[in-house]
């Protein structure tokens, strides 16, 4: 089972939910809440359309997914792709403008 995290301010809570239904995918979580088989956690931009339409049910407003940091794995080639240099400094540049903590990206 995953461990579902959320943070409040200061305060940090992990739930394991327990239930019949197990989901390996976002997929099929969206289409079980849907269905009205239960609690799905979900990415606010996966499921806003419906949470608009009336479809779904925000729970927890106030708490926020903790999410782990991001991380990038490429083979560190002399001869770089402009695509691939782009998109580098595209992310080096998303981190410092967010103020999250920055780590050498190479």
């Amino acid at each position: 089972m995953v461990t579902w995290k959320f943070e409040k301010g200061d305060d940090e809570v992990e739930i394991t939910p327990k239930g019949r239904l197990t989901l390996s995918s976002a997929h099929q979580e969206l289409q079980a809440a849907l269905a009205g088989s239960g609690i799905a956690h979900l990415f606010e931009d996966y499921v806003r359309d419906d949470v608009e339409r009336g479809r779904l049910i925000e729970l927890l407003c106030d708490w926020k997914q903790k999410l782990p940091s991001w991380y990038l794995y490429y083979p560190s080639r002399r001869h770089t792709s402009a695509a691939m240099r782009a998109f580098l400094e595209y992310t080096r540049n998303q981190r410092l403008d967010t103020g999250a903590p920055h780590k050498r990206i190479s």
